[in-house]
Order: structure tokens, then sequence, then C-alpha cells
């Protein structure tokens, strides 16, 4: 009689795990849908003249945060710092911004970068963004 009583027990915690699977597939399967994000005037300007600040802490924060809020405004400003960026981690975090902004300018600097970059992980990452 125990034994019955396990395997009905069993049975219906496989069923529950079992839903919760499907569940879960579901919910991850669903659309997800690109948030433009919008910004005042003075924050973008803020923004742009962080991208090329001398504090390095400061400039990496500026191209942090206009790729991951995909600022488009702040394309030139980041192709721009990509040209004159010394700091390899820096130039790196660049291309991974304009690839995240994902405009045709910022994805022609990739490109351009994946063949004349001195460094060969940013070529490698360049490339493989392209």
């Amino acid at each position: 009689m125990k034994r019955s009583n396990l395997t009905s027990t069993l049975r219906k915690a496989g069923m529950v795990v079992m839903l919760v699977c499907v569940f879960a597939a579901s919910v991850a399967a669903q659309k997800v849908e690109i948030k433009k994000y919008e910004f005042k005037e003075n924050a973008i300007k803020s923004l742009i003249n962080g991208i090329s600040h001398e504090n390095d802490g400061v400039r990496r924060g500026a191209i942090y945060y206009s790729g991951k809020y995909m600022v488009t405004q702040a394309v030139d400003a980041l192709i721009e710092q990509l040209e004159k960026e010394k700091v390899p981690s820096n130039r790196m975090l660049i291309v991974l911004s304009l690839y995240m902004i994902g405009e045709k300018r910022g994805l022609d600097a990739i490109y351009k970068t994946a063949s004349i970059d001195s460094d060969p992980k940013i070529r490698r990452m360049s490339n493989s963004l392209c």
C-alpha cells in the first residue's frame, strides 16, 4: 500500500515539474521588445562630453551607458573616440557599444576596426561582430 502512494506522489511531482518547465519555456520564447529610451538634450550632451573625458572612469561609464541605452546621438562621438583611444579595453567597450546601438555608421567603424586595430583581441571581436 505504501509503495503505490509513493508512486502516485512521484507521478504528481513529475507532472508538476513538467508543467513548470513547459511554462518557463513558453515565457522565455516570447518576443522581447527592445525598449527605446528618450533623454533630455542636456543629458545627451553630458553623455557625449563624457565619452571624450580625460578621466578614464567617466569615459568608460559614458561609453557603456551610450551602448546600453542605445543613444544614437552618441555614435559620432564614439567613432571619434575609437580612433584616438589608447586603452585597449576602452576600444573594446566602444566597439561593443557601437554594435549595441546598431547604426550603419557605427557598424562601418567596427568593420574598419576589425582590419586596422593593433590589438588582436579587438580585431577578433570586431570581426565576429561584423
